[in-house]
């Protein structure tokens, strides 16, 4: 399929219009039937609650490296083709959707607002982790061909903010503990997924 053609570029401006009528739907469904004001939902956090625009900038900065690390794994394993998918393929996948799930619970706050219903939280990341021993599973069997100490490092690096998290007591310093090895570990796997989508291509 190539990309230029009248008929490719009507589908895909009608796909996206598509898309942004039903959120603008949405948004104005929300603002009638359940009274919340529109620009509470179209404006940025910070703006609305007259806060620093500093503020939340660590956790950001993790949301855009695992939507990036999660983009450029799921395009690498959809432009390998159903003939080409092999040994890559299943890294590329479970990594992706992994980084897929990270980033979307990190933006809305996912497992914290489960919580309250009274799930118990290792139960709601329990996808999290299973797509985490997937990719695990399938970069040890590749560890040969792609960097293996970076993703080693990055689930070290999880496994030590997770720890950090459940501690049961506060100390001076905890919270920069936990989200210092969070963001370690989220750099280190999205160099780790950016360098075998890389090395997935070039074969």
């Amino acid at each position: 399929m190539t990309l230029g053609g009248s008929r490719i570029d009507i589908k895909v401006v009608s796909f996206v219009t598509m898309i942004v009528l039903v959120i603008t739907a949405l948004v104005v469904a929300a603002d009638t039937w359940w009274g919340i004001d529109h620009h509470d939902l179209m404006r940025d956090p910070n703006a609305i609650a007259n806060h620093p625009r500093y503020f939340g900038i660590i956790s950001n900065l993790g949301v855009v490296l695992w939507i990036a690390s999660a983009a450029v794994a799921l395009q690498a394993y959809a432009s390998l083709g159903l003939k080409r998918r092999g040994e890559f393929s299943g890294l590329l996948f479970s990594g992706g959707i992994f980084a897929t799930l990270m980033g979307l619970d990190d933006l809305f706050m996912l497992h914290e607002s489960i919580s309250v219903t009274g799930l118990a939280e290792p139960l709601i990341l329990l996808p999290h982790a299973l797509f985490l021993a997937v990719c695990c599973y399938y970069a040890w069997l590749m560890r040969t061909e792609t960097p293996w100490l970076v993703f080693g490092a990055a689930v070290m690096s999880f496994g030590l903010s997770l720890l950090f998290d459940l501690y049961p007591s506060y100390f001076p310093g905890l919270m920069l503990l936990e989200e210092g090895f969070k963001l370690y570990g989220i750099l280190l796997f999205s160099t780790y997924m950016f360098l075998v989508g890389h090395a997935a291509l070039r074969r």
